[in-house]
């Protein structure tokens, strides 16, 4: 805008004014705001007044928003409807998460934090900011170093409208192919955003999990698709049965458990549940699929024995028998 404002426009930039700082959690007070904009005080109160008719009008199926009047601090703020804003303690949490998760590069993590902050008054933000400024300061990003969230964003839309997709995929030994997939749904793990999609050049009818940022050239096929529903994919069953992403074979694992938490176990496990517990020890079993909870289970092997089914528990042996070899070899520099 120009510093030649007629009578409306200066009239709207000062409500659009008090409205976002009231937004943001500001103290709004009327003299300071008078001076500020060179108005009378009763100027502000005509804002202040119209303002309490578009929240009332706006928000009419929802009492908990309005504005009122601290005389304590001579002031006047919004009172939020608290399910429908980030509160400061709030958005402490999520940064810190986002933050934690590793999962973006550090211009995305930083621009997503920014943009939390916006959301509280200016002084919130500053002291939130304080307390994020180590987290800040020593992020390291996952090695990919790629932007992701429009990828995510792409992605989100052809699993919504089910469009079959195409797209080059580098794996972890650096080899390329194109895959043609239907997209399913998309899932985080362990600093990595994965799209779980069913393979059309495969006969297997289970979703294979691609990481996001190892996929390059998305493109529509043009090609629609519909799963039954008996064979939809069951997103929140399958997070809760999968451990780092690996599949392998839907099973009912139990195990006894002495290791030194136990609630880190089965929090671990979202399908776990304990059937048996005592001072030494406690019998849980879990359905998981196997090949990802194994990795998990050999990392717990000196308080974790596995019962059944056998076959996983032979394989389990297994592996812990291979890890002994292996050591021996190493002690011995061969």
């Amino acid at each position: 805008m120009t510093a030649n404002f007629d009578a409306n426009e200066k009239k709207g930039f000062r409500l659009l004014t008090i409205y976002e700082r009231l937004l943001k959690g500001g103290e709004i007070n009327k003299s300071a705001l008078a001076d500020e904009f060179g108005v009378s005080p009763k100027s502000i109160q005509r804002d202040i007044e119209a303002l309490r008719v578009y929240i009332s009008e706006k928000d009419f199926y929802d009492a908990d928003s309005f504005i009122e009047y601290d005389r304590a601090k001579n002031c006047y703020r919004l009172v939020k409807a608290e399910r429908e804003w980030f509160s400061p303690d709030e958005i402490l949490a999520i940064s810190k998460i986002l933050l934690e998760s590793r999962a973006f590069s550090k211009d995305e993590a930083e621009t997503l934090v920014h943009k939390l902050l916006s959301q509280a008054s200016p002084d919130m933000a500053h002291k939130i900011k304080e307390f994020l400024k180590s987290d800040l300061y020593s992020y390291v990003q996952p090695l990919h170093g790629k932007d992701i969230v429009k990828h995510i964003w792409q992605l989100t839309e052809y699993i919504s409208n089910c469009r079959q997709i195409t797209f080059t995929y580098t794996k972890q030994d650096l080899s390329v192919s194109q895959r043609t997939v239907n997209p399913v749904a998309i899932m985080f793990s362990e600093y990595y955003f994965y799209l779980a999609a069913i393979d059309c050049n495969s006969t297997n009818e289970y979703p294979k999990n691609f990481r996001i940022d190892r996929i390059e050239n998305i493109a529509p096929t043009g090609q629609k698709f519909s799963i039954p529903y008996s064979r939809q994919f069951k997103e929140g069953e399958y997070k809760n049965r999968i451990q780092f992403m690996y599949p392998g074979k839907l099973s009912t694992v139990r195990f006894k458990f002495n290791g030194n938490s136990l609630e880190a176990a089965l929090d671990r496990l979202p399908t776990s549940k304990v059937i048996e517990k005592n001072k030494d020890y406690a019998i849980v079993e879990a359905e998981i699929y196997s090949e990802g909870v194994k990795r998990w289970m050999l990392s717990q092997k000196d308080g974790l024995e596995v019962l059944s089914p056998e076959w996983f528990r032979e394989e389990i042996k297994a592996e812990i028998q291979k890890m002994a070899n292996n050591y021996k070899l190493l002690y011995k520099g061969e």
